[in-house]
């Protein structure tokens, strides 16, 4: 259904995952003829790869704005027309409040 999507409207598209580990581009790849619209992704657990690689403000990166800015910096990085991104927080809440740029209020 996104190939067709992409392909119909002749747009690619690029990904950022977080909490994922990759697990959208590899769906994505599965699909024959991926090459025509997908034109990569970046896998970032560490914040300050966000930060540094896709352009997210230094902050919470488990919020909505992270979020849309990973996308916007896939998207120019790889040069796509469309940028997709997922972020979150694996684990159990508790766990993650000492996590620097997060805190028990971005789950």
């Amino acid at each position: 259904m996104v190939a067709a999507q992409l392909l119909e409207r002749g747009l690619t598209l690029a990904v950022a995952e977080s909490v994922t580990g990759g697990l959208i581009a590899s769906r994505l790849v599965g699909v024959a003829g991926a090459s025509h619209w997908f034109r990569g992704g970046v896998v970032s657990y560490a914040s300050e790869v966000k930060f540094d690689l896709l352009n997210v403000p230094v902050g919470p990166v488990v919020s909505s704005s992270a979020a849309e800015a990973m996308a916007i910096g896939v998207r120019d990085l790889l040069k796509a027309d469309v940028g997709l991104s997922v972020t979150g927080v694996a684990g159990p809440k508790n766990k993650t409040a000492s996590r620097p740029g997060r805190s028990s209020s971005d789950s």
